[in-house]
């Protein structure tokens, strides 16, 4: 039970890191759309 909580932990750091990442690449995307 540890073990996959661990795992779900490692889960949701990986997709906030993921989330976080997309989170910029659209902020640097939608400024040269802008101009």
């Amino acid at each position: 039970h540890n073990s996959q909580k661990s795992n779900i932990d490692i889960n949701i750091r990986m997709l906030e890191v993921t989330v976080k990442t997309l989170d910029s690449q659209n902020h640097s995307f939608s400024v040269p759309d802008d101009v």
